[in-house]
């Protein structure tokens, strides 16, 4: 192969590659919203993704997991919804259907977390 033909092989398999993973985001993100779940990690000091979006009248699943070494907890204080407060490594769920589409802003309730970056927000459309 000459060296023309490899550099024309790298470009195919580069863009295969970016088209794989492009579709891989997509299929994910099909099949969060259509089973309703959405893993938000909590670690120190970040909650991750930190902007979501979810459907009124859709029932929703967070799945809250604690990728951080101090206990954390998810609350939406507008919602009146809470997690329980959980310790490293552990997993915690909240179930909901958002009536009203607006902005919510969800959050680790530890003193001091919500002031060190551990927020974000939800958007019900």
């Amino acid at each position: 192969m000459t060296t023309k033909q490899y550099g024309c092989m790298g470009v195919v398999l580069a863009a295969l590659f970016m088209f794989a993973c492009v579709n891989g985001v997509w299929l994910s993100a099909a099949r969060a919203a259509e089973n309703g779940q959405i893993d938000i990690r909590g670690s120190e000091f970040r909650m991750q993704p930190d902007s979501v979006t979810v459907q009124a009248g859709q029932p929703v699943v967070i799945v809250f997991h604690n990728d951080g070494v101090l206990s954390h907890n998810l609350v939406i204080d507008a919602l009146g919804l809470k997690t329980k407060t959980i310790h490293t490594g552990a997993t915690t769920r909240l179930s909901f259907t958002p009536q009203k589409s607006g902005r919510y802003v969800f959050r680790c309730s530890v003193p001091g977390h919500t002031e060190a970056g551990m927020r974000g927000v939800l958007v019900v459309r």
